[in-house]
């Protein structure tokens, strides 16, 4: 199998959104399992240029002008966060116990698709509008598309224009176009915000479908040091060459190479026998009027989502209008919006034995006074990356958790073997943790580890399945009591006016025993978490940084009912509570609160006062393959979740070299986070389970990152730089907003109808 080294997902994309779909060759079955369509694209340095134009053509794909031409104005609502790589790689790092943060994002589009003869280009009119930092602005884009490609045109004949600018005029903050011939194609970018200025320039020529040459001109001022680079590369049947005018380096275009990386952003899930694809009542579009605007957003399981100039005026009481697409109409429901400014989560346990998540990564929180021999720079209170290594019988920690303004990642260490003698003496009430290989929040019984291991099959690891529970639940689960990282009010104030670096007070990191418990009680009205001065334990603030950027979250919660329980799980009913033992609990809770959707609790009650229950993740089984690309987890059973079509998490990840596509640690510079593997199309190996029923699995949006080998292997092989290749210039650039130019899409018309595509799914 060789790989077209077309510089992105972009160019996959931008002819889905113009040309009928097509679907991959497939066994003599309808089955949505066979015939859905899987999209690879490649991930390459050279992508960095073009990111702009990336997300607005991949959004453009998902308005699917293509199904909908010569039927008026609609609207479409596209999930931003699928298409924006830098988001998408964050939120892949941000874990399952953040899966909230890949909830859906929409922005809201008006399209026009029309095409006046079988003849004629179709022709697409986009009117996007985004509001970011709550500031909005409005993306004009006209697309003209008159040749699909073929042997000789590879990628057919289209052109784009688009220019993004504040909503009420102004010069465009970002202007660019993308032209297509049968020679090649031609892309220029200029932007200029918040006092950066970047401008891309692209060329491309094409031999075929399988050889072509290029240059990219990359120039940033503004924001520090000006940066000039430019890209000269080619390819052929078996070899990519890129030189940035530093370093020429030399990529393999066979995708069967061992050194051939794969990712997949999207996954879908497949009934075993039939081939249908699993659904999950998740959430619904919703349509909300404020002032006679009608707002159109989206209220599922992990929150709601409106657009920002919207979110500031919804609140408890609110009417929304679910909207049920059906017979090839839409129709609206009334619901009330019952809303809190957090959540609770409810945590189940299961099990495992330590044997069984051997070579599984977790990570846990130092709280013994001192580290294992040969870990150096220990510090009680960091969060360490370690494993079970079942061959060797003992822990090895891998790595430790660095958090600032761009989140948290793991640094990678010299792995440090450890003794079983320093776990079982210095966590004598268990090790807890977090992995997203287990789905979340993990338990280890070290107390109960032998020195020598052998042990292992016997000693208990509890993970936890998870649900939100409603107000109308929190009658049954009563007062609620925290040991450690135990959030207040006044907490969460000390934390935003910087007086603090948490907002759990003295609870903070508190894994000592303790003689008195933190008290909560639960407002069923409200649907929110009073402290003990009776205020509620919220933050809307969107200044939450570092480790907090996601939000705040508990310690682990438990009902007062239990505390007899967690006094006397460490052996001895002596009036002291012991934070790991709270994992003796079937169930325990965790509250979190911050300014996104997924912080918190939104809900629709029915006109009889019922809450409309949305199911949470799905928990799946998955056991890895065996081979040298599964890594450490070959073989290993480890713990998925999934929310929906196309929305399977919990694969663990990876940090690699844009450069060079190698692994590198996450701390180095420009490192990108990735899944460590993927899960195979195929009716053996690509199988998960939940309980006794099991499911196939689709990858559907997969990134491929190209072998790297000697410059030497492109030399001998022939393939060479090109020189003298022209770039485009501003020259080109057209206006989309501007009444003067030729490709002028007018004013942005009203439509009142209930959206009729989401995400590339047409409702209507």
């Amino acid at each position: 199998m060789r790989i077209t080294p077309t510089l992105s997902r972009f160019y996959t994309l931008i002819f889905a959104m113009m040309l009928p779909v097509a679907t991959i060759a497939a066994p003599p079955t309808t089955s949505a399992y066979i015939t859905d369509t899987q999209s690879s694209s490649v991930a390459d340095q050279t992508a960095q240029g073009i990111g702009t134009v990336n997300m607005i053509t991949c959004m453009m794909a998902a308005m699917r002008p293509d199904a909908l031409v010569n039927q008026s104005d609609y609207i479409a609502l596209v999930d931003e966060s699928k298409c924006n790589a830098s988001n998408r790689d964050s939120a892949s790092n941000s874990g399952s116990s953040n899966a909230g943060s890949t909830a859906a994002q929409y922005t809201v589009a008006v399209v026009n698709s029309s095409r006046a003869s079988n003849n004629d280009p179709m022709i697409g009119k986009i009117w996007l509008t985004e509001e970011e930092g709550g500031q909005a602005k409005t993306i004009f884009v006209h697309m003209a598309a008159s040749a699909a490609p073929t042997t000789a045109n590879p990628y057919g004949t289209f052109r784009v224009d688009y220019c993004g600018k504040d909503i009420g005029g102004g010069a465009c903050m970002f202007n660019g176009f993308l032209d297509t011939s049968n020679s090649g194609l031609s892309f220029y970018d200029q932007s200029s915000q918040g006092g950066n200025n970047e401008t891309t320039a692209m060329t491309l020529t094409v031999n075929g479908t399988t050889s072509g040459a290029g240059k990219m001109s990359i120039a940033q001022t503004g924001g520090g040091s000006p940066v000039n680079t430019t890209f000269t590369f080619a390819y052929n049947p078996n070899y990519f060459r890129r030189d940035d005018g530093v370093t020429d380096q030399c990529f393999s275009r066979d995708a069967t190479d061992a050194g051939t990386g794969f990712s997949v952003w999207r996954y879908g899930l497949y009934d075993a026998s039939s081939g249908d694809r699993i659904t999950r009542n998740s959430g619904f579009p919703i349509d909300y009027t404020y002032a006679g605007t009608t707002y159109h957003g989206y209220l599922g399981y992990y929150g709601l989502w409106l657009p920002q100039s919207a979110m500031s005026t919804i609140a408890t009481g609110s009417t929304v209008q679910k909207v049920t697409y059906s017979n090839g109409n839409a129709t609206a429901t009334a619901y009330t919006l019952v809303k809190a400014g957090g959540k609770l989560t409810r945590y189940t346990k299961g099990s495992k034995t330590l044997a069984g998540i051997d070579k599984i990564r977790f990570n846990f929180w130092a709280a013994a006074n001192t580290g294992p021999a040969g870990l150096t720079g220990y510090a009680q209170g960091t969060s360490y990356e370690a494993y079970w290594d079942n061959t060797n019988l003992q822990f090895v920690i891998t790595g430790y958790q660095s958090c600032g303004g761009n989140g948290c990642n793991i640094v990678s260490i010299t792995a440090v073997p450890t003794t079983n003698a320093y776990w079982s003496s210095n966590y004598t009430y268990g090790l807890s943790g977090w992995s997203q290989a287990l789905g979340g929040e993990v338990f280890i019984d070290t107390a109960n580890l032998l020195s020598d291991g052998s042990n292992s099959a016997a000693v208990v690891v509890n993970y936890r399945t998870q649900d939100l529970v409603y107000p109308s639940e929190y009658a049954s689960v009563g007062t609620l009591e925290c040991i450690t990282d135990c959030p207040t009010a006044n907490g969460i104030a000390a934390l935003l006016a910087n007086s603090a670096s948490t907002p759990f007070g003295a609870t903070a990191g508190n894994y000592t025993p303790s003689t008195t418990l933190v008290d909560y009680t639960l407002d069923v009205t409200t649907g929110e978490l009073l402290d003990t001065t009776a205020t509620a334990v919220t933050t809307a603030s969107t200044s939450l940084s570092g480790q907090y950027q996601y939000g705040i979250r508990s310690g682990k919660l438990f009902p007062l009912t239990q505390a007899t329980t967690v006094d006397a799980a460490d052996g001895a009913a002596d009036g002291h509570y012991q934070a790991m033992s709270v994992d003796s609990l079937t169930v325990y809770y965790i509250w979190e609160t911050g300014p996104n959707g997924w912080n918190q609790f939104s809900a629709a009650k029915d006109s009889g006062g019922n809450f409309v229950a949305f199911d949470p993740p799905l928990q799946l089984s998955f056991t890895v393959p065996a081979g040298a690309a599964y890594g450490a987890y070959a073989g290993q059973s480890i713990i998925l979740q999934y929310n929906g079509f196309g929305d399977l998490f919990g694969i663990p990840g990876k940090c690699v070299s844009p450069v060079d596509n190698s692994d590198v640690s996450c701390n180095t510079a420009n490192a990108r986070y990735v899944a460590e593997f993927m899960i195979p199309f195929d009716q053996v190996t690509g199988v998960v389970s939940s309980g006794s029923t099991n499911y196939l699995v689709k990858w559907l949006d997969r990134e491929i990152r190209l072998a790297q080998k000697p410059t030497g292997d492109c030399t001998t092989a022939g393939l060479t730089l090109p020189s003298g290749i022209t770039l485009p210039t501003s020259a080109g650039l057209n206006d989309p907003s501007n009444a003067a130019s030729a490709v002028y899409i007018g004013t942005q018309p009203t439509v009142t109808a209930a959206p009729r595509v989401i995400h590339g799914q047409v409702q209507y």
